[in-house]
């Protein structure tokens, strides 16, 4: 039988949380926000012990302070075989919510976070008002560009998939070199350490936009991509929760 639901509450090891960017370098992110699940990101790893097994916490809180929070998952473990990188889809929430959420770690007796995130659910029926988003590319995550996503703050950011790819194309090889799983993957890391990729991933949920038809040559490609990326297209569900409390499932 599955537990019964508790209303929101104060999570857990609020106030025994330390910093840990070392363990979260690449932050957090948030994605495929639907009218009650949204897909969370992180990437965890031990700087001491980089090949470590870890086991991963996950909170999300209607607050800030996390004193009202809706989720509070233990067991999360990232696949050293995805780059240890960890997704959560949390579903049953509410519709057009903004949520703070947070990943940790337990080394040496104390509790490692990652920087704190904010998603926001969409709309049970998205036609009966306007939808405010934005169009960005790989490039515009970054240095001046990003600026101009500031201002009136969309509600979420319509990412264009490709963009990364090609980017990570001029970055890692030349064009007529056989894709390297390895170094898309080394680009990615180093790509999403940056201030303003960190900044925004962290900030608003993404839609990610791929072109329909992908050549069998950028498969795996294309799968390393997406372990960079708070997608979720080979879903395999780990219900964690009650009966109609919000559920965490780990991808």
């Amino acid at each position: 039988m599955p537990p019964v639901p508790s209303p929101a509450r104060v999570c857990p090891r609020v106030r025994a949380l330390d910093a840990g960017p070392a363990y979260f370098p690449q932050a957090v992110a948030s994605g495929e926000p639907g009218a009650h699940e949204v897909v969370l990101w992180t990437r965890v790893v031990d700087p001491l012990e980089p090949g470590a097994r870890l086991s991963v916490s996950l909170q999300v809180a209607q607050d800030a302070d996390f004193t009202r929070c809706v989720v509070d998952v233990t067991g999360l473990v990232p696949s050293p075989e995805r780059d240890h990188t960890l997704k959560v889809r949390v579903t049953r929430l509410e519709p057009g919510t903004c949520y703070h959420y947070r990943f940790l770690v337990e080394r040496d007796g104390q509790w490692r976070g990652s920087a704190c995130g904010r998603t926001r659910t969409g709309t049970v029926s998205p036609l009966t008002r306007p939808l405010h988003f934005t169009v960005a590319r790989y490039q515009d995550l970054l240095g001046a560009r990003a600026s101009r996503l500031d201002g009136d703050e969309p509600e979420f950011i319509l990412f264009l998939g490709d963009s990364l790819r090609e980017a990570g194309e001029a970055g890692v090889a030349a064009p007529s070199a056989a894709p390297s799983v390895s170094r898309y993957r080394a680009w990615c890391r180093a790509y999403r350490a940056r201030s303003e990729p960190r900044r925004w991933h962290s900030a608003l949920p993404l839609l990610v936009l791929w072109e329909e038809a992908r050549c069998e040559r950028w498969r795996a490609v294309w799968r390393a991509l997406c372990d960079y990326l708070p997608v979720d297209p080979f879903h395999e569900a780990v219900c964690v929760g009650g009966r109609t409390a919000p559920i965490a499932h780990a991808a």
